[in-house]
Order: structure tokens, then C-alpha cells, then sequence
């Protein structure tokens, strides 16, 4: 009786080292396989299954539970091994089992060592894949605030000559961005000789003092509604491109005139806003170059 029971044992010893053997070979390892029972494979792929159960589970818990296993089968090693018996046939088969259990231990401990290895270079793996993500993180940083500028730049006209051409036909207040730094608003003629005219003075009525100084006629003053001057900077990025210019007057008895010049630039504060004018066209004479 007691030979039988150390030979059920030791299958049962035999079946848990199979199981572990069979789960290290699943990660990648080649192991001799002996057939086992469903209860076995079911064991086995839940072994395997809490292993790669998502890339947070830890290897060390693994390792922890074969130390444990070993231990309990060294313990099962040394019953076997009291247990003698006059039962010649069972006691043989008691010791192929104690070999073969040998064996498998010893190549659990293989198992464990590849396991140690695996490990470190998934830690290795882990830490290229955050960099990887920081790159890419910063890379989308990059490409959403190209996006942002592209769709600022296409939202706004750079004149009151392009917001015409889209349909904005109505004078009045209107915001553009002439070379990409920033918006600012003008007031639009969209009517006098065929409209596109961006107004960059006014005068009306004298509810505005234009004796100001450099810095009021540097960043300008005023009302768009009404009376104003726009701004020496304003006009220096309006005319980076070619313009025409056009000024209207208007006297108390409602007679008119105008001069058309067919170039118009002013340069910026560094040369102290040079003003340089094309040929000139119109009623009445305004053609020379000065500075403001």
C-alpha cells in the first residue's frame, strides 16, 4: 500500500513539473513533450495565459511561484526517497520518476535563467517604446500647430482687394493678415473706382486730432467708423507687395478730385518709413517722393 501511494504521488509530482516544463516551452523554449491529461494542458495554458496576461504583468511573480514549486518538489524528492519498500516493480517505477523529475528541474532551472534574460530586455524594449512615444508625442505638437498656422493664414485675406474677389463687396470694417505676423483690422472702400481699396486715413468731419507725434503715427489712432490714421507699421506690411494708391478729396461744396499712382510702398521704422510713390494718373497733381 505505501508503494502504491508513493507512486501516485510521485505521478502526481511528475504531472506538476510536466506543467511548469510545458509553460517556460510555450515562451519559447524546445522541451521534450510527454502527453498529459486535460486537466494538465488546462493548467498549462493558464500558467502561460498569466504570464503574457498584458505587457504590466511582472516576470518576478512567475519566477516566484516555479521557487515555490521547486521547493515543494525537492520536499516530495526527499518523502520518495524515505519511503522504501520490498515491492521490487513499484519502487523501479518510483525511481524512473525520480530521474525524470530530475531532469525536468533541471530544466526548469534552464527555463528560469532564459526567463531572467527575457526579462531584462523587455525592460530594454519597454524603454525604446516610451521613447518612441515621446518622440511621436512631440512630432504631433509640431504637426497640430503647423496645422493651427496654415488654417489662421488661410482664414484671413492679406487685403481688402482679395476680400472683394471672395464676395465681401459691403465697406466697412473687415480683418486681414497682409504677411503672416498677425491680424489687424481695416476699413475696406469695396464701391469708389471698382472697390479693394484698403483705407489707411480718414478725415471727415475734425472729431480726430491728427497732431500727433512719431508714436501715435508709428502704431496709429482713431476710429475705423470714422476718423483715423492706421498705423505706419500697418501700411509698411500692406505695401511688402506691390499696391496702387488712391487719394480722394472731397471739398465743403461737395466737388471732388483724385490722384492715382501706380506704385505705392512704404519701407519700415529702420529707414524711417520712406514713402515711394509710382507714376502718376488723375485730376489733380501729387506726385513726388518724401518721407513721413
Amino acid at each position: 500500500m505505501t508503494c502504491v501511494s508513493s507512486d501516485f504521488r510521485c505521478s502526481l509530482l511528475f504531472l506538476v513539473l510536466f506543467v511548469a516544463s510545458q509553460a517556460l516551452a510555450k515562451l519559447g523554449n524546445n522541451v521534450n513533450s510527454t502527453p498529459v491529461s486535460s486537466t494538465a494542458t488546462k493548467h498549462c495554458n493558464n500558467v502561460y495565459n498569466s504570464f503574457y496576461a498584458g505587457p504590466n504583468k511582472k516576470i518576478e511573480t512567475f519566477l516566484q511561484e516555479m521557487k515555490t514549486q521547486l521547493t515543494r518538489v525537492e520536499d516530495d524528492i526527499n518523502i520518495l526517497k524515505g519511503n522504501k519498500t520490498s515491492e521490487k516493480e513499484p519502487n523501479k517505477t518510483c525511481e524512473a520518476n525520480l530521474q525524470q523529475m530530475k531532469k525536468q528541474l533541471n530544466q526548469v532551472q534552464d527555463d528560469i535563467n532564459i526567463l531572467k534574460a527575457n526579462s531584462t530586455l523587455l525592460n530594454e524594449q519597454n524603454k525604446n517604446i516610451e521613447t518612441l512615444l515621446l518622440e511621436t508625442n512631440k512630432l504631433l505638437s509640431e504637426v497640430k500647430d503647423v496645422l493651427k498656422k496654415n488654417k489662421t493664414k488661410s482664414k484671413f485675406r492679406k487685403d481688402c482687394a482679395q476680400l472683394y474677389k471672395s464676395g465681401q463687396t459691403i465697406s466697412g470694417v473687415y480683418t486681414i493678415d497682409p504677411d503672416g505676423p498677425g491680424v489687424f483690422d481695416v476699413f475696406c472702400d469695396q464701391t469708389t473706382a471698382g472697390g479693394g481699396w484698403t483705407v489707411f486715413q480718414k478725415r471727415l468731419d475734425g472729431s480726430v486730432d491728427f497732431y500727433r507725434g512719431w508714436a501715435d503715427y508709428k502704431i496709429g489712432f482713431g476710429n475705423l467708423n470714422g476718423e483715423f490714421w492706421l498705423g505706419l507699421d500697418k501700411i509698411h506690411r500692406l505695401t511688402k507687395t506691390k499696391n496702387r494708391l488712391r487719394v480722394d478729396l472731397e471739398d465743403t461744396t461737395g466737388k471732388t478730385a483724385y490722384a492715382e499712382y501706380d506704385m505705392f510702398a512704404v519701407t519700415s521704422e529702420r529707414t524711417k518709413y520712406k514713402l515711394s510713390l509710382g507714376t502718376y494718373s488723375g485730376k489733380f497733381i501729387f506726385s513726388y517722393v518724401y518721407t513721413f
